[in-house]
């Protein structure tokens, strides 16, 4: 049969490529066929499509817990996939005082996160005088007090326990009429009256007896003096001097005679301090009692130290351990360095070895 109407031939030409198209459609969809990632079976129904790969809903599960997290917020880490729950359990950044999570923001101080609100609120340094938090530099006293470094210009210290002195540190102070600044922490305990300075010279002799320094007191005279008088009585103006000694004696020929030996020292110091100083005063008895004449500076001075120092040991207040870690890292040559020599030599050889050797030599032995 032939077909000679040009009509008929386009409604059949039309038809076959209707046919086609519906074919090829089929065929597409055949080959659009999803696989599920994880069971390898095929997907009729929903499906989760993340990064290229087919699920089942229920077989996109967290990497940690197992649960399916199908449509459900996700994070990716290291090429696994997280429930939020694990994903903040496991990888979240937390602070570190609270333990929260940190959403956005938060701070990094140390090597440490924190909620900047926690930080701000409880870790963060505050300057112990105007409350503020310390940003850049700072100064650190030995009680651990943080302050604004601007503050060491326009503040004083404190002469006995180096705090800056404002009213919320040390509930203010003063200055003494020799010019001495002193917190009010310090005044509480200072020692203003001869009474009590005698007791504390007992207490300094007990102490320094039972560490195998024995000095006899009848022979001393003991005096509490301002700082005036110590320069008039020193003949030295030193600025941080607390006390000082003088030893006269009497010869007939060879043979001393008699022996007197007056201590002065400076009052209005705290308790601790005066103990220490006393102790130091003390031994410079013993080395007039006992030692060669005009002996090494930093010998005498470092063992009248050394003294102060065991003196302190026998007491558990807080301001001793202060007076000791100054004598630790006072860098004078004599007070200083041969404090730091003198306790070498006992460490090494003990207490009876070190005053042997005082009565016998001028300086250190070698290697001291």
């Amino acid at each position: 049969m032939q077909i000679r109407n040009k009509e008929t031939w386009l409604l059949i030409i039309i038809f076959l490529a209707l046919f086609m198209s519906v074919f090829a459609g089929s065929d597409a969809w055949a080959k659009k066929k999803v696989v599920c990632e994880y069971c390898g079976e095929g997907i009729n129904g929903q499906y989760v499509l993340i990064d290229g790969h087919y699920f089942h809903p229920v077989h996109f599960k967290c990497s940690n817990c197992g649960t399916p997290i199908g449509h459900t917020t996700y994070h990716k880490k290291d090429g696994k996939y997280f429930c939020e729950k694990c994903f903040d359990k496991l990888f979240a950044r937390r602070c570190t005082f609270c333990g929260g999570v940190i959403d956005q923001g938060g701070i990094i101080v140390g090597g440490f996160n924190y909620h900047e609100k926690c930080y701000n609120e409880n870790i963060a340094k505050r300057c112990a005088v105007c409350g503020e938090i310390i940003f850049d530099d700072f100064y650190l006293d030995y009680w651990g007090n943080a302050y604004h470094k601007k503050h060491l210009d326009s503040l004083h210290q404190c002469r006995y326990c180096g705090r800056l002195i404002s009213d919320k540190t040390t509930n203010g102070g003063l200055v003494y009429d020799d010019g001495r600044y002193v917190c009010n922490l310090c005044r509480r305990q200072a020692v203003n009256d001869p009474s009590t300075a005698l007791i504390l010279l007992d207490t300094a002799l007990i102490f320094l007896k039972a560490e195998g320094i024995d000095i006899r007191a009848e022979n001393i005279n003991f005096h509490l003096v301002n700082r005036d008088d110590l320069i008039n009585i020193s003949g030295q103006d030193i600025e941080m001097q607390e006390g000082y000694t003088i030893c006269d004696e009497t010869s007939i020929g060879s043979d001393i005679v008699e022996r007197r030996i007056d201590i002065y020292i400076l009052g209005g110091k705290p308790r601790e301090h005066f103990i220490g100083d006393v102790a130091h005063e003390l031994m410079h008895c013993w080395l007039c009692s006992n030692a060669p004449k005009n002996i090494a500076s930093a010998l005498a001075e470092g063992s009248c130290n050394y003294a102060s120092f065991l003196a302190l040991k026998h007491l558990s207040e807080p301001y001793a351990g202060y007076i000791i870690s100054n004598l630790n890292i006072n860098n004078d040559p004599d007070y200083g360095e041969g404090f730091r020599r003198v306790r070498k030599l006992v460490e090494n050889n003990g207490v009876e070895y070190w005053l042997y050797h005082l009565k016998q030599n001028k300086d250190f032995p070698s290697g001291y």
